[in-house]
């Protein structure tokens, strides 16, 4: 971990964050993933431009206890990233990943209460992603560069068929 002293640049990101028609809901995501509810992340997820978009769902339980205590970073936010990822994998290539490598992990923000998320997700050319965690105006909060993830093995049709008609182009 490196901190500093001087606080980032803000940084923004224009990606439009609106649904479009064809896209994954949480219960057929949850279908595939095993998180248990504090880290069930995911409320939707589509294809953009060649990579994935998720949103954040709301009303989300505690994720520690004690859930008034704070922690320096989000761990939540970072799963957003790696679950949206694995959309994408999943919905182009039918096979589940998790978590690997990172190169690294940048915190800009905190979010604010009610503002909706989304992780935004672009396939790297080294086989890894770059994915940034931005508010509904753009602001980002976590930016994450060189994910890596490892495969672990094909899923059935029947799970991956949602998935595959969001996420593929």
């Amino acid at each position: 971990m490196r901190l500093s002293a001087e606080p980032l640049a803000h940084e923004r990101d224009e990606t439009p964050t609106k649904r479009p028609g064809r896209y994954v809901k949480h219960d057929d995501i949850y279908r595939v993933y095993f998180h248990g509810p504090a880290y069930q992340v995911l409320d939707e997820g589509w294809q953009y431009d060649g990579g994935a978009v998720g949103k954040l769902a709301a009303d989300l339980p505690a994720g520690h206890v004690p859930q008034a205590a704070s922690t320096t970073t989000q761990p939540r936010l970072a799963e957003l990233c790696f679950q949206a990822a694995g959309l994408w994998e999943i919905g182009t290539t039918g096979q589940m990943s998790l978590p690997a490598h990172i190169d690294r992990v940048v915190t800009l923000g905190t979010p604010q209460p009610g503002v909706p998320l989304f992780a935004i997700v672009q396939p790297a050319s080294d086989g890894g992603f770059d994915c940034r965690v931005v508010d509904a105006s753009g602001d980002v909060l976590v930016r994450m560069d060189g994910y890596r993830s490892v495969q672990v093995g094909p899923l059935a049709g029947d799970l991956v068929g949602p998935i595959r008609t969001a996420i593929s182009t």
